[in-house]
């Protein structure tokens, strides 16, 4: 069997099952649209200003998160989001942050 031949039909099928599984992981860190998340500061200097910002934009702080400095919050992602990017937090789903899972929900 020619080699070429073999190698021009694996990488489109290897490359699709990248999009695919890269796809798949990327929205398994997509915080619920309304919901508990944890806001985990990026950038220290940043952290109290950007977590009130939250608040101001009505995230509701729900107890203290599983790394330094973090918080469970609830909130509306898409109410919050911009202000988040800004001051540098990461928002990420309660279970990948390592959360216990069954955290209130407003």
């Amino acid at each position: 069997m020619d080699r070429s031949l073999l190698s021009r039909q694996t990488i489109p099928l290897f490359l699709q099952f990248l999009l695919i599984s890269g796809g798949i992981a990327f929205s398994a860190l997509i915080p619920p649209a309304h919901g508990a998340m944890v806001a985990i500061p990026l950038v220290p200097q940043m952290r109290s200003e950007g977590m009130s910002r939250l608040i101001a934009s009505g995230a509701r702080i729900e107890r203290a998160g599983p790394t330094s400095g973090s918080l469970v919050l609830v909130a509306d992602r898409n109410a919050i989001a911009a202000d988040a990017i800004r001051h540098g937090i990461l928002l990420l789903p309660t279970a990948i942050a390592g959360c216990r899972s069954g955290s209130a929900a407003a």
